[in-house]
């Protein structure tokens, strides 16, 4: 990437194209994630579930069944301080705390 006209051929490539959300950090992805949860759980009132039909529900439902494991542990990018408040924040929200309730 040391030559110029390189490097802005492959930045603009990344930033305006279709795939342009294929290069994004994991931060970013990560509260994309948690957004399309907090939509589920408004729309549903439930977890999404890693066994659904829905191929969408099912990778939701896995992503969120990773980021409990890794919050009980702090490891992976729960490491993150700023992702573990995030996420100590939402699960103690009352908007979405009764579905992580445990029975």
């Amino acid at each position: 990437m040391k030559n110029d006209l390189v490097y802005q051929e492959w930045a603009d490539f990344i930033k305006h194209n279709k795939y342009s959300n294929l290069f994004i950090d994991n931060v970013t992805a990560w509260n994309n994630n948690l957004s399309e949860l907090k939509k589920y759980i408004d729309t549903h009132k439930i977890r999404p579930s890693c066994q659904d039909k829905d191929i969408n529900v099912k990778k939701l439902g896995t992503w969120l069944n990773t980021q409990l494991s890794s919050y009980e542990k702090r490891n992976y990018i729960m490491s993150n301080d700023i992702i573990y408040d995030t996420w100590v924040s939402f699960i103690k929200n009352q908007n979405y705390a009764h579905v992580f309730i445990k029975p």
